[in-house]
């Protein structure tokens, strides 16, 4: 008897737990699975401050769709597309190495992640902000996408 009290007590923190991944949808993995995976946008997202935004004069979705294109002209591997959140994880390859050595040349490499985000303005203006930790592959990206956007 006492053998089934116990496995009880412990059957019962089990079956909260497994009530609680069942409800959240284990949501709250989802960020550390995907930086494993390496598509994971939120350190990208926490230096959007740093990034090169410009507003375009196109409708939001219509901008996310031409620079997803953009990016692929660019022959950039498309990690990850986020339609709910309108944004965008893609592997760029780098270009030719810089001239001077700077203190954010460090993370200039071959190939670098960046992150597009887009917000809506108005009707048909969005704001599009471009991250990257490597300074010559956002403005190289940035560039790239704004000409073409203008």
């Amino acid at each position: 008897m006492h053998r089934h009290k116990r496995n009880a007590i412990l059957a019962f923190p089990v079956f909260l737990f497994a009530c609680f991944l069942l409800s959240s949808g284990c949501a709250f993995l989802r960020e550390p699975v995907n930086m494993v995976r390496g598509t994971s946008l939120q350190s990208l997202k926490e230096r959007r401050d740093d990034g090169v935004r410009k507003t375009v004069p196109y409708a939001l979705h219509d901008s996310f769709e031409r620079v997803i294109a953009i990016l692929l002209e660019m022959e950039a591997e498309i990690l990850k597309v986020d339609s709910t959140s309108y944004a965008v994880l893609a592997l760029v390859p780098g270009g030719p190495p810089m001239e001077e050595e700077t203190v954010e040349s460090v993370f200039d490499a071959n190939t670098a992640d960046v992150g597009v985000f887009f917000s809506e303005k108005e009707a048909q203006q969005t704001e599009i902000t471009v991250s990257c930790f490597s300074s010559s592959v956002r403005k190289r990206v940035s560039e790239a996408i704004f000409s073409q956007l203008n």
